[in-house]
């Protein structure tokens, strides 16, 4: 999973990412300089508020994007866990969901990955 993140972090104008469970505990990170799990878990129980209240209305909703303080965030929603990627204005987002997408596809396929994202699903 690390090394997911770290390739999502290499599309240019991502400075970050993190992978957090259905309840936003965080699961695996490659974060942004100067956050902590705290802060991570704290953005995570609000991207899944906001995915979470979203879909009631927006059948289907499996991505956000918020713009916020010249910053970018990215949330995906895996079903499993929620992934969130923290990027600049400069950030092309057809370019990071491409990115996302092969990675993501990856750990569907990985039984290893499988298994942590289920033991941090809570039901």
């Amino acid at each position: 999973m690390k090394n997911g993140l770290l390739e999502i972090n290499q599309v240019l104008g991502v400075w970050g990412s993190s992978l957090c469970s259905n309840q936003g505990e965080l699961i695996e990170s490659a974060p942004p300089t100067g956050f902590n799990k705290t802060t991570l878990e704290d953005i995570g129980r609000k991207a899944v508020d906001l995915l979470s209240s979203a879909e009631k209305s927006v059948t289907g909703l499996t991505e956000a994007v918020i713009y916020y303080s010249e910053k970018i965030m990215f949330l995906i929603d895996l079903e499993q866990a929620i992934l969130i990627v923290f990027c600049t204005p400069s950030v092309n987002i057809s370019m990071l969901r491409m990115t996302v997408n092969v990675i993501t596809t990856r750990w569907q396929s990985d039984k290893k990955v499988q298994k942590r994202l289920q033991a941090a699903v809570v039901d």
